[in-house]
């Protein structure tokens, strides 16, 4: 018996921050073909601004992660943390060591969000009207303890982890900028007033960073998790 897959609606937006000449953060939604159940890449990379090429860095991470369901190979786990680890080492030498950012993503594949993070970055969920944070602020106050660009050991310093879906779960992954200056718990509420309308909420948590004068860039991506489709397709 074959598993019905729920459904993803999913939107992404990002402003610069007023501390910033430019904007460092980047973004990745990329969906596998048609016909393909290997699901949807979400992701957000935020450039270290210490570094010279912390913009490149990010941009860099989220290209690569954005072809990664798209040769229609099929593909696992395993294989997004080799891409991680490879994305390190090209940071690191396309880089010379002047190349790094954090990054969270969550590939969303039968039913389970595969969920990989490092850095200060963050992944939400709400489910119920409540928020849980999903992943782990790798931070020592303005010290990011692990970030791409690192070296071998991001691999091991990678938190991973598997997240059933439920229909009506929200997600959010979201850079510092955004963090900074809205709590966690006031995403539920956002959520609630746009109606669970992830492009809605988007403009909206973003705009409201910027309107709250955040000094980062403040990036988000959202993801609405639906009923499975059970609408048949007429035949020519």
């Amino acid at each position: 018996m074959n598993t019905l897959l729920y459904r993803v609606r999913a939107a992404a937006g990002s402003l610069r921050g007023a501390g910033h000449d430019e904007n460092q953060d980047a973004w990745c939604l990329s969906r596998a073909p048609a016909g393909s159940r290997l699901g949807t890449i979400c992701a957000v990379a935020d450039g270290v601004s210490t570094v010279p090429r912390g913009r490149w860095a990010a941009r860099t991470a989220c290209a690569r992660l954005a072809g990664f369901l798209q040769d229609g190979e099929e593909r696992d786990l395993d294989d997004l943390v080799d891409l991680v680890g490879e994305i390190d080492w090209e940071l690191r030498e396309e880089g010379k060591g002047t190349a790094a950012c954090t990054l969270s993503v969550a590939w969303l594949r039968d039913n389970f969000a595969c969920l990989l993070h490092v850095g200060d970055s963050a992944i939400y969920r709400v489910r119920d009207g409540r928020v849980r944070r999903l992943s782990q602020d790798m931070a020592n106050g303005a010290r990011l303890d692990s970030f791409l660009g690192m070296g071998p050991s991001v691999v091991d310093q990678l938190q991973v982890h598997l997240e059933p879906q439920r229909v009506g779960d929200g997600l959010f992954l979201v850079t510092d900028g955004v963090r900074s200056v809205i709590r966690h718990t006031e995403l539920a509420g956002w959520w609630l007033r746009t109606n669970r309308d992830p492009a809605r909420f988007v403009q909206g948590v973003v705009m409201e960073s910027h309107r709250r004068a955040a000094r980062d860039d403040a990036t988000v991506v959202a993801v609405a998790i639906d009923p499975p489709s059970t609408r048949r397709h007429a035949r020519s």
